[in-house]
């Protein structure tokens, strides 16, 4: 899987200090926890990316992001999730930032899966 190495060592999920966290709302909603993050973004496959990398100027001190789609079932609903990733370094490895996950907003293109039947 995609992500596997990178969220292996370390996986941490942004939040918002103020105003409105759809990326909290969305985890609260379905009960989703930090393993069940790791699960959604370790299953992701090259077919899931969208964008990037490419900057994101509303997270200051981040390196490059990454944008994919991912289709999941939760309580019987199947949503299409929009997810931002990013990755970082500490004192314990890389690891993975989850910036953003989401039921899309808006449709996702998917460039690698695109023109494939």
């Amino acid at each position: 899987m995609l992500m596997k190495t990178y969220a292996g060592n370390w996986l941490e999920v942004a939040h918002r200090s103020q105003g409105p966290d759809k990326n909290y709302d969305f985890l609260r909603r379905y009960g989703l926890l930090i393993e069940d993050v790791r699960d959604i973004l370790t299953s992701l496959v090259a077919d899931d990316y969208s964008d990037g990398p490419c900057c994101d100027d509303r997270q200051l001190g981040r390196s490059d992001v990454w944008k994919f789609g991912k289709t999941v079932e939760l309580e019987g609903e199947e949503l299409e999730l929009y997810i931002k990733t990013s990755f970082g370094y500490r004192a314990d490895g890389m690891g993975c930032v989850c910036v953003s996950m989401h039921p899309c907003e808006h449709p996702l293109s998917y460039p690698l899966k695109e023109g494939r039947s």
